[in-house]
């Protein structure tokens, strides 16, 4: 079983009701939720369907079926587990909880609903070098993980010239995606991304259906981009970046996570974000998509980051690029980058990362 906070909602399938004791005897609700998922334990990886539990004390639980399927042996007295033929030391749960760091990592990974029930690494690495950036991930796992969060050391203001409130007509939300709306606004707060708000500022939000049907929701900030003073922090010049790598043979490519929204808007600029869904008033908290100063704000924080590492990284809007000469100098250069991208509070799109390529 696996907690309900841990998933992607879009991955979930409906299934036939079914009821659960929990080790204390209790009766679960009737859950009727599933999750494709592929556990990785080591190198070791496997399918698993498992069933969606809200309210769960911890993230996953992995039964006896699934134990026996992949032919795992569990010597209780040594406090050992058999796995692939490796032995992993098991752990206390309460010595689990203490640790900041765990020995021995379980590394669950969302599949897509639309990709195939065979489909397994979304690591793409070459084989000699994918375990030891597994550890580099696993011990940056906030860089990976599900838990939102936005960058540390950078604030974004907007530089207001008229400030005089302002409310735009609203947009209608087609009928068929108002309750998708809903979820995806009752999301955006849980992630801090917005807030409620009284403000006197309010503008259009746009429905933007993506490929895989999910919602995405933005702010036509046409409005705010007529009373707002232009700033001109910008990316380099991608011809001059371009000849900056030249002479390397090997690259890493990563692509930052919902970039904008990891970029957190001053608290006194946010009034300015203002919309309205189903009668009540929000907020933006980060910088939402449509801002003429996004990339601007985006460019500033990735250059506190990252320009001190200008030798062998380079970025452009929300793309980063490691260069290296060699293949182990490559893994020391990608180890510093996610190492500091990390401490900076930023997210990666593990699936749309590429890492160890002969070209880019």
């Amino acid at each position: 079983v696996v907690n309900y906070k841990r998933i992607f909602k879009d991955n979930l399938i409906k299934i036939k009701k079914i009821k659960l004791l929990a080790a204390n005897n209790k009766k679960l609700d009737e859950l009727n939720k599933m999750v494709s998922v592929e556990i990785l334990v080591k190198e070791f990886m496997f399918p698993a369907n498992l069933i969606v539990v809200p309210n769960m004390c911890v993230d996953v639980i992995i039964g006896e079926d699934i134990l026996s399927s992949v032919k795992a042996k569990i010597n209780l007295e040594k406090r050992k587990i058999m796995l692939n033929g490796e032995e992993i030391m098991l752990e206390k749960l309460e010595e689990k909880r203490q640790e900041s760091t765990s020995k021995i990592v379980n590394v669950l990974k969302q599949k897509d609903s639309s990709q195939d029930e065979s489909s397994i690494e979304t690591i793409n690495c070459i084989p000699q070098y994918k375990e030891r950036l597994i550890d580099i991930l696993v011990h940056n796992k906030e860089l990976v993980n599900f838990e939102a969060r936005v960058a540390k050391n950078y604030v974004h203001r907007l530089q207001i010239e008229q400030d005089k409130p302002f409310v735009c007509k609203r947009y209608p939300i087609p009928y068929k995606y108002q309750e998708k709306v809903k979820e995806e606004i009752r999301n955006m707060e849980r992630d801090g991304i917005i807030e409620k708000a009284r403000t006197s500022y309010i503008n259009p939000l746009v429905t933007v259906v993506k490929k895989n049907g999910s919602l995405r929701l933005c702010l036509d900030a046409r409005k705010i981009n007529e009373i707002t003073k232009k700033q001109y922090d910008s990316p380099q010049n991608i011809d001059v970046l371009i000849t900056r790598i030249r002479n390397n043979s090997i690259f890493t490519k990563l692509d930052l996570k919902n970039s904008f929204w990891l970029i957190p808007l001053h608290p006194e600029s946010r009034k300015y974000t203002g919309f309205s869904v189903d009668g009540k008033v929000y907020q933006f908290k980060v910088v939402p998509f449509g801002l003429q100063s996004s990339t601007a704000a985006l460019t500033c924080a990735m250059s506190q980051i990252l320009d001190k590492f200008n030798k062998f990284c380079i970025y452009y809007v929300d793309d980063i690029l490691i260069f290296s000469e060699d293949e182990e100098q490559h893994f020391e250069h990608v180890k510093i980058i996610l190492e500091n991208l990390n401490e900076a509070g930023l997210k990666l799109n593990l699936k749309k990362c590429l890492f160890y390529q002969k070209e880019v």
